[in-house]
């Protein structure tokens, strides 16, 4: 009978333990770009970690999940809409991410932010400024398996159910 407990524990540890999301290269990848200096905000989504030197474009505003513009910052004051982003080098050790503008006052460009490490894996990546906020850019997995703790709940209720029965049996056999 112990050795079923004992197997029993293992199996359920071993589940238990298991990794939840199993992020690697191939699986699809949220870019999110923060400047706080120019008051710039986006994100995209792409097929998958970009890891090697390809070039990032992200050419229309559709294809962002989302874009914003401080209207206080130095762009928004201009107007300025964001109509794309990329990044350039991502595997390099000076990669750059780039903003598209258009509608400004001025008629609309780009502006890039310089990196110093290889951005080509999940993670935050930083800028330090001069000025005091940092820079970030953020890579996180598109799909992260949720655990189900429902499952985990009825999975230990069922087993303490069958510890209920087998104890009943036991104290039975005694009498």
């Amino acid at each position: 009978m112990r050795a079923r407990w004992i197997g029993l524990f293992i199996l359920v540890a071993y589940f238990a333990s298991a990794e939840v999301a199993n992020a690697d290269s191939t699986t699809p990848a949220i870019y999110t770009f923060n400047d706080p200096l120019q008051g710039i905000h986006w994100s995209f989504e792409f097929p998958s970690l970009v890891t090697t030197a390809d070039t990032i474009n992200i050419t229309t505003s559709t294809e962002l999940l989302s874009a914003s513009i401080d209207p206080s910052g130095p762009d928004g004051a201009l107007g300025c809409s964001i109509d794309g982003a990329g990044i350039g080098s991502p595997t390099t050790t000076n990669p750059i991410v780039v903003t598209l503008f258009s509608s400004c006052a001025n008629g609309g460009g780009a502006f890039g932010r310089g990196f110093v490490t290889p951005i080509d894996s999940f993670g935050t990546f930083t800028v330090q400024t001069e000025q005091g906020p940092e820079i970030t850019l953020t890579i996180i997995p598109a799909t992260q398996a949720v655990p189900e703790p429902w499952s985990l709940f009825f999975l230990g209720t069922g087993w303490i159910g069958v510890l209920g029965v087998t104890q009943r049996k036991r104290i039975r056999s005694r009498r």
